[in-house]
């Protein structure tokens, strides 16, 4: 029994670990002038799932070249966040981090240039380098921006660090009040704690609060996919206010699972024309439309999910399967879209 009840936390715990990667995903970057991928296309998010096993290779890093040395060295503060976010999104976390320690230098107490920092060190594996920035950008801006709270929380969490997270999360309701995100975070913190029926009232009342919360909405989904329960993940999104692309794309992925593939389909182009680009909905079009046996759009699809990002390892994996199956089918790779 005993056995059983260890084996339960650890599953609990590899949940909730999930939960933290797929929930850092609808935590908005560092503002800046150039203009990034939206939020949430760096993952399929809820629910992803796949047509076959896989993996996207890492980029290396490396340091700043000499053109970039030159340029960031009289740089403003803006601009060297700019630089960061470029280098960071070719892979080059290095060189964001040196980037980022300059523009700090200038502005040490900016709060969304702590936050791009502790993201930079998240991404790079370093989760207890991260703590610091995370949690001294919520205590200088996450009464504004309360995402910050949800980004130190999850570096606390990933860190091992949820008795820590809660007394962070303490102090910043005294100073700061009840927030949508407070609560977000609160049941990020008992998800990792294996209370999952304590973590959904936790989303629930973030979404009281702010009906529109995407944050606190991607935690109820979660909860139900994991459950595997995919028609209350459905009923979850369709009961809810939140807009955007990420829940048209989590009501999707419900659909697929419950086989009702047309109206997947149909939900997914109703979200790429509100936003062509978005790589995760156009990957989990590649799916449905595999699923449906159109593998020439299925792999156009595809394809074009991994070209705006290249770490969807779902879609890897899927478009290996498409071009499997479209090499059974006797289709010359030159003839493949």
């Amino acid at each position: 029994m005993m056995r059983g009840r260890a084996r339960g936390d650890a599953a609990d715990a590899a949940r909730a670990l999930r939960r933290l990667a797929a929930i850092l995903l609808l935590i908005l970057p560092v503002a800046c002038a150039r203009t990034r991928p939206p939020a949430g296309s760096s993952s399929a998010g809820a629910g992803s799932t796949a047509l076959a096993g896989g993996s996207a290779p890492a980029s290396p890093g490396a340091p700043v070249s000499s053109a970039e040395d030159s340029a960031a060295a009289a740089a403003s503060p803006l601009a060297l966040a700019n630089l960061a976010a470029s280098l960071a999104a070719s892979g080059n976390l290095a060189g964001a981090e040196a980037a980022l320690h300059r523009a700090l230098e200038m502005s040490p107490d900016s709060p969304p240039l702590l936050a791009e920092l502790a993201r930079v060190r998240l991404a790079d594996g370093r989760e207890a380098e991260a703590i610091e920035p995370a949690v001294r950008a919520a205590d200088l801006g996450g009464g504004a921006d309360g995402r910050m709270y949800l980004l130190a929380t999850s570096a606390r969490l990933r860190a091992g660090q949820a008795s820590q997270a809660e007394a962070d999360l303490s102090r910043w309701e005294r100073t700061s009040g009840a927030s949508a995100l407070l609560r977000v975070s609160h049941g990020l913190v008992r998800e990792r704690q294996g209370r999952g029926a304590e973590a959904e009232r936790e989303y629930r009342a973030g979404l009281r609060l702010d009906p529109g919360c995407e944050e606190a909405l991607s935690g109820l989904v979660n909860l139900r996919f994991e459950d595997g329960d995919a028609a209350g993940a459905l009923a979850v999104v369709r009961e809810s206010r939140a807009g955007g692309v990420a829940p048209r794309l989590w009501e999707a992925q419900a659909l697929r699972r419950l086989n009702r593939i047309v109206e997947a389909e149909g939900a997914l182009r109703d979200a790429l024309a509100a936003e062509p680009d978005h790589a995760a909905a156009l990957a989990e079009l590649g799916a449905v439309r595999a699923a449906r046996g159109d593998y020439g759009e299925a792999r156009s699809l595809l394809a074009r999910a991994l070209e705006i990002d290249p770490g969807l390892e779902a879609a890897r994996a899927n478009l290996a399967e498409v071009d499997r199956r479209l090499a059974a089918a006797g289709a010359p790779p030159a003839a493949r879209p």
